[in-house]
């Protein structure tokens, strides 16, 4: 991005739904997210521990309930370097909850380097009434000015 006066005073964005495949809809994003579609589920294998009482040996709910899973490491999908960036200073829309438990909406600013290494697949969140939802609430809050969005 070039710097000068000028440009430092407009303001140009991108809103983007966290999810929406179309923010990267280059060719090779595009098929390797067919690819990964079409590939079968990762196994992330759940290693039960043992619990640390001697408990084990009666089969009660308490100790079935008790014995903990442990996570091995998350599923990595290889994401083809990108050919097209978005315009403008990215805002990346997503759902929050708030302290009351409601849904809300949250903005965040983020870079397009930044979303160069993440997979978004969901085609449900490529909805215009969805953008239109998100951003009708980013906007009711910025007027009242307030950081609680009303669901």
């Amino acid at each position: 991005k070039p710097h000068s006066k000028r440009g430092d005073k407009s303001l140009f964005l991108s809103f983007a739904n966290e999810g929406d495949p179309i923010v990267r809809a280059d060719k090779e994003y595009v098929f390797s997210l067919a690819k990964l579609l079409a590939a079968p589920a990762p196994t992330c294998a759940l290693r039960p521990t043992k619990p640390k009482n001697n408990l084990a040996k009666k089969a009660s709910q308490a100790v079935l309930n008790s014995v903990k899973t442990t996570r091995g490491p998350a599923p990595h999908w290889p994401v083809p370097p990108a050919t097209l960036s978005n315009a403008g200073r990215m805002v990346l829309m997503r759902e929050k909850t708030q302290s009351d438990n409601s849904p809300g909406v949250e903005a965040i600013m983020t870079t397009d380097e930044q979303l160069r290494d993440v997979v978004f697949g969901d085609p449900a969140m490529h909805m215009m009434s969805l953008y239109r939802h998100r951003v009708e609430k980013l906007a009711f809050a910025a007027m009242l000015g307030d950081e609680a969005v009303p669901p």
